[in-house]
């Protein structure tokens, strides 16, 4: 009998201490930081929010959420994801959820030349690679979708 008590004693331990490591595991995992800002907090976000980073290459980000499906400038890309979110800036309206994802680098610029008959005017504009393999996630939002 004695062993039999042992042994319940021990399993409950066991179970205890398995039990506050998936606990305080899952916290962890909820209190880690999204490279995503979710600027329309009142609705969930998809599940795909956890798997994009910093620096993350063009390549995976269409692994994950497939072809772009719009895009304002070339190195901005606008996601679906469906639903309703509210847009922050504009007084209560709401616009569809999805990504905006920024690929532009705008810590390195490229500085042009641009000719004119006129005259000549130096511009400085965000760096984009030639090759859209070679691109590197530079930021990432989250909610509603407005301009």
């Amino acid at each position: 009998m004695a062993i039999k008590e042992a042994f319940v004693i021990s399993w409950r331990r066991l179970l205890s201490v398995l039990t506050l490591t998936l606990v305080s595991c899952g916290a962890d995992q909820q209190s880690a930081e999204l490279f995503c800002e979710i600027t329309s907090p009142e609705v969930e976000p998809p599940d795909s929010i956890s798997l994009i980073y910093d620096q993350m290459p063009y390549v995976d980000i269409v692994s994950i959420l497939g072809e772009r499906h719009y895009s304002p400038t070339e190195g901005q890309y606008y996601y679906d994801t469906g639903g309703r979110c509210s847009v922050p800036t504009s007084g209560g309206r709401y616009a569809p959820c999805g990504y905006v994802l920024e690929y532009r680098d705008y810590e390195r610029r490229v500085e042009l030349e641009l000719v004119h008959p006129n005259n000549s005017r130096r511009y400085t504009t965000p760096f984009l690679p030639d090759n859209k393999l070679d691109w590197r996630l530079q930021g990432c939002s989250w909610g509603g979708i407005g301009e």
